[in-house]
């Protein structure tokens, strides 16, 4: 018989974006790369943009932050 409440995120602080990156942070990236697939909740900061199917993508070349769930690039 399964345990209750096994799963649960707030106490373990579970990243569930990370699993759709496609990139590092601090990594160099040039415009229009694809970042994160299929990114319905994550919030989107400076130079980026998303697409219709969910993908965010770069605007700018530039360095991947990613702070507090919000990815951003800093044009290099």
């Amino acid at each position: 018989m399964a345990c209750k409440n096994t799963h649960q995120v707030a106490s373990h602080g579970s990243k569930s974006y990370r699993q759709w990156l496609l990139v590092s942070p601090y990594q160099k990236v040039k415009a229009g790369t694809i970042l994160i697939k299929n990114a319905i909740r994550i919030k989107i900061g400076n130079n980026i943009y998303k697409s219709r199917g969910g993908n965010i993508h770069s605007k700018v070349d530039g360095i991947v932050e990613l702070k507090n769930g919000v990815i951003s690039i800093s044009a290099v």
